[in-house]
């Protein structure tokens, strides 16, 4: 579930969200006195600082966006493998059952025919 707090990146330290949740009342709030020409609002002459910070939080965001979809491939990537070495294992178990049935079956006899039966019923399992 998206809401989990074991495990989860967004819920995972609460002292995080609740600072991540400060910093944007805090620039909110100044944003608004900056609009609303209050005399408490902060005068910034020059915006290269924010500039700077949000290009260091841009790099940040997308390389710990690269940093989740590289771990997404490669997790799909073992998961491909196991789906393969399944289907690998699957197909020898067939192959080689059938090939049993077919070569006991041509054998005549009682005893061929009780190990046909127990090699279809572990087949059919």
């Amino acid at each position: 579930t998206f809401f989990q707090r074991k495990g989860s990146v967004v819920f995972g330290n609460i002292w995080q969200l609740l600072l991540g949740f400060c910093l944007s009342g805090v620039t909110g709030f100044l944003q608004y006195l900056i609009e609303s020409k209050s005399p408490y609002a902060p005068m910034i002459p020059n915006n290269y600082a924010l500039a700077a910070l949000g290009t260091l939080v841009s790099f940040a965001i997308v390389f710990r966006t690269n940093l989740a979809w590289s771990r997404y491939w490669e997790a799909l990537t073992h998961c491909h493998y196991m789906y393969s070495k399944w289907s690998d294992a699957f197909q020898q178990i067939t192959v080689f059952c059938s090939t049993t049935l077919k070569h006991i079956g041509q054998q005549p006899g009682a005893e061929s025919e009780a190990r046909c039966r127990r090699i279809q019923v572990i087949y059919s399992n």
